[in-house]
C-alpha cells in the first residue's frame, strides 16, 4: 500500500509543485473586494498585469482609456493557458486528455462565435475580431472554418476533426430546427456530457472530487438556460427541457423536468432542491442567480483544492479557480474603464456584502 502511495505521489509531483506555486499567487477573495475599490492605475500595477503591457506594447498606466477591445481579456486568458500547459504537460495520458478536453471549451466558444457571425451575415474580419486568440488547446484552422460557405458546411467540416461527435449532434438538430439556439445548445450539451463521461475513467476519489465542481457548473448552466429559454425566449416546456443535459450535482432529471414547466420567475426557487432553495431564496433576477452560484462554486473550489493533493482533481479545481479569478479581475477593469459606479462593480463581482444580503444572511455567517 505504501509503495503504491509513493508511486502515485511521484507521478503527480511536478503537477503538485506547479499547482502549489500558482495557487500561492491566487488573490484571496477578501482581497479582491479591496482591489475593486482601487483606482484603475493602481490595479494595472498588479503583477498579474505585467503581460498586458507586453501585449499592448505601450505604458498601460498612461493609455488605459484607449486599450483596444479584448486586449485585457485576451492577456488574462494567456495567463490561464500558460499555467494550464505547465500543469498538464507532466501528467499521465488519461489525466492529460481530461484536462486538455476541459481547456478545449475556448475553441468551442470560437466555433459558436463563428456560427453566430455567419448566421448574422457578418464579414469574416468582423467574426475574427470576436474570437479568442488560441496558440494552444486548439485542433482547428480558423481560416478554414471562416471560409466555409455556410453553417451546414462548417458543421460538416468539423466531422473530420476531434469534434466529430459534437458536430454531428449539432448538425442533426440544426437540420431539424434551423436555428442557432439549437447549435449552441447542442455543442454545450455534447461537450459537458463528454466531460462527465470522462471522469468515470478515474478512481472513485477523483470521480467524486471532479463531480463536486463539474456538477455545480452543470447545475448552473442548466438553471440559467431553462430560465432564459422558458421565461425570456418563450420556449415550451418540452423545448426548454430538450436544451438541458445530465450530470448535475443537485438538479436531477425530475427537478429539471419540473423546472422546465415554470411560468414565472417566482416559481423557480419553489421547485429547487436544497442547497439551492436556501442559497437563492432572495434572488430577484437571473443576474443575481448567476452571481450567487458563481460565488458558491468559488467557495467550494477553495475548500476542495486543499483536500485533493497529488491528483487530477486538484489540477481541475485550480484551473477553475484561476479562470474565475481572472474573470473577476477582467470585470473590475472593464467596469472601471466604462466608468461604472462602485455598486455596479460590486454586484457584477459578487461582493461578499452583496451576496450576504441576497442570501438573507448576516455577513459574518460566511
Amino acid at each position: 500500500m505504501r509503495s503504491a502511495y509513493i508511486l502515485k505521489n511521484s507521478q503527480y509531483a511536478y503537477m503538485q509543485t506547479m499547482v502549489s506555486i500558482f495557487a500561492g499567487e491566487l488573490i484571496k477573495p477578501e482581497k479582491i473586494q479591496v482591489i475593486a475599490r482601487e483606482s484603475l492605475e493602481n490595479i494595472l500595477q498588479l503583477s498579474v498585469f505585467k503581460s498586458l503591457a507586453n501585449d499592448y506594447q505601450q505604458p498601460i498606466e498612461y493609455n488605459h482609456q484607449h486599450l483596444p477591445a479584448g486586449v485585457i481579456e485576451n492577456s488574462l486568458k494567456k495567463i490561464l493557458f500558460s499555467e494550464a500547459i505547465k500543469i498538464i504537460r507532466s501528467l499521465q495520458p488519461i489525466d492529460r486528455n481530461f484536462l486538455n478536453y476541459w481547456m478545449c471549451r475556448f475553441e468551442l466558444q470560437n466555433i459558436k462565435s463563428i456560427i453566430r457571425g455567419k448566421y448574422l451575415c457578418y464579414e469574416n474580419d468582423q467574426i475574427r475580431a470576436s474570437l479568442i486568440p488560441l496558440e494552444h488547446f486548439t485542433y482547428l484552422s480558423i481560416d478554414k472554418i471562416l471560409h466555409q460557405e455556410d453553417i451546414n458546411e462548417i458543421l460538416k467540416y468539423l466531422e473530420d476533426t476531434p469534434y466529430a461527435l459534437i458536430s454531428r449532434y449539432a448538425l442533426q438538430h440544426f437540420e431539424q430546427k434551423n436555428d442557432v439556439f439549437s447549435i449552441e445548445a447542442s455543442i454545450s450539451h455534447q461537450f459537458y456530457e463528454g466531460l462527465n463521461r470522462r471522469r468515470y475513467q478515474f478512481d472513485r476519489n477523483n470521480q467524486n472530487a471532479i463531480h463536486q465542481l463539474l456538477g455545480l457548473i452543470i447545475d448552473q448552466i442548466n438553471l440559467i438556460t431553462l430560465i432564459r429559454y422558458r421565461l425570456y425566449y418563450g420556449f415550451s416546456a418540452a423545448q426548454t427541457y430538450f436544451h438541458l443535459f445530465s450530470g448535475g450535482l443537485h438538479l436531477y432529471q425530475q427537478y429539471l423536468q419540473k423546472l422546465s414547466e415554470i411560468e414565472s420567475f417566482n416559481q423557480v426557487v419553489d421547485y429547487l432542491p436544497e442547497p439551492y432553495q436556501s442559497l437563492l431564496a432572495q434572488a430577484q433576477s437571473i443576474q443575481e442567480i448567476e452571481i450567487i452560484l458563481d460565488q458558491n462554486l468559488i467557495e467550494q473550489a477553495y475548500a476542495l483544492i486543499k483536500k485533493t493533493r497529488f491528483s487530477v482533481a486538484q489540477a481541475f479545481t485550480y484551473l477553475i479557480l484561476r479562470e474565475k479569478q481572472l474573470s473577476q479581475l477582467h470585470g473590475i477593469i472593464k467596469g472601471k474603464i466604462l466608468g461604472l459606479n462602485q455598486d455596479a462593480i460590486d454586484m457584477a463581482l459578487g461582493n461578499q456584502l452583496t451576496i450576504a444580503s441576497l442570501m438573507g444572511k448576516q455577513t459574518g455567517e460566511r
